[in-house]
């Protein structure tokens, strides 16, 4: 009996005029696509934001590459210090980054910030890229 395919039933309960589909990477370990799915009636879309949360994504992905460099670079504790405070500060940068500058263009309210305060753990990003207008001052773009 064949497995059920959640990902395509997942996709189709989400409606297929609210979301666009940005790109797809296989990663060759799982030989499985990723699906980044952004929601055209999102504010990140409207106001062209969604490019800072892939930077900011892209620095902690490239901080915990560093750490998993620094668990290779055992004998040398110079070394391994250096990467460890290389790959913490490109950590903080990259949330400070994402905290200050995704925000509304009218009234300045922290999108990025009221998402991770403000939501559960497991549903703030799903919360932020669902937004149709801002949650402050409800400007819609």
């Amino acid at each position: 009996m064949p497995k059920p395919d959640y990902r395509r039933a997942r996709l189709a309960e989400l409606d297929a005029q609210t979301v666009s589909l940005l790109w797809v990477v296989s990663i060759e370990a799982t030989r499985r696509p990723i699906f980044i799915l952004m929601y055209t009636d999102s504010i990140l879309s409207k106001t062209d934001q969604w490019w800072k949360l892939i930077w900011a994504a892209s620095g902690l992905l490239l901080a915990n590459c560093s750490f998993l460099l620094a668990i290779l670079v055992r004998g040398n504790l110079r070394l391994l210090i250096s990467i460890m405070l290389c790959g913490t500060i490109v950590s903080v940068a990259s949330f400070l980054f994402a905290c200050l500058a995704v925000k509304c263009p009218t009234c300045e309210a922290h999108w990025f910030w009221q998402a991770i305060s403000r939501q559960k753990f497991n549903s703030w990003l799903l919360w932020l890229v669902k937004q149709p207008h801002c949650p402050n001052c409800h400007q819609k773009f």
